[in-house]
């Protein structure tokens, strides 16, 4: 149910995405991969893959010492119940964090395929044309807790509704320096975060196709 609490957290990331703290990315299927590759004709390497953007002085970062990435990984489940997958890249005091609510067939596949393949992430200057592409390593495995299952897509309305709030509730959080634990002795402490929310398209596509069902109202 929607209260006086998010609405402070809608509009908590409203300026942290006018500040280029929050942004939302895509995820692209081994499929989608193919396809850009024959219609554009860019080889890519095969597999999954994180597009989007990030803070300009992080991307700075990267594009200057691409090597000194540390990438971290882990499933987390929400007081509701959904699960999210958080991808991590630090670098320096920076850390960049994708979240990706686990929701759907599309979120199972991911998972499946990304247990023994390398997650690579196509990354933008949110400040410029430039672009860069992150390789993390193989043994970055997202498990999910024991017991506990992808949840399927809602199919009605209000479970939709619920699913949104509890995606932007998450992201709130994920915005918190600590809300993830420093990586250890030997790496600089995190000071700076910015978060990219992903939503899987069959996600995506049943909120359309019920926000059409319902006449165009948009669901907040």
């Amino acid at each position: 149910m929607f209260n006086v609490c998010d609405l402070a957290a809608m509009l908590y990331l409203q300026e942290a995405r006018a500040k280029r703290r929050l942004f939302s990315d895509h995820l692209y299927s081994p499929a989608e991969v193919a396809e850009i590759c024959s219609n554009r004709g860019h080889p890519l390497h095969p597999g999954w893959y994180v597009g989007g953007e990030m803070h300009p002085s992080m991307f700075n970062e990267a594009w200057t010492n691409p090597g000194v990435v540390l990438h971290s990984a882990r499933v987390l489940q929400s007081p509701s119940g959904l699960l999210y997958a958080v991808m991590a890249q630090q670098m320096g005091h920076w850390q960049h964090r994708h979240l990706l609510q686990l929701v759907g067939e599309e979120a199972e596949q991911f998972l499946r395929e990304t247990r023994d393949k390398p997650l690579r992430f196509t990354l933008a200057n949110s400040d410029g044309p430039q672009a860069t592409v992150l390789c993390g390593p193989e043994d970055m495995q997202l498990l999910l807790p024991a017991g506990v299952d992808v949840s399927p897509v809602p199919s009605s309305l209000a479970d939709l509704d619920s699913a949104i709030t509890d995606c932007m509730r998450v992201a709130t959080l994920m915005l918190a320096v600590d809300e993830l634990p420093n990586p250890g002795p030997g790496y600089p402490e995190v000071s700076d975060v910015c978060v990219s929310v992903i939503q899987c398209e069959s996600l995506v596509a049943t909120i359309e196709s019920r926000i059409t069902a319902a006449g165009g109202r948009k669901v907040q």
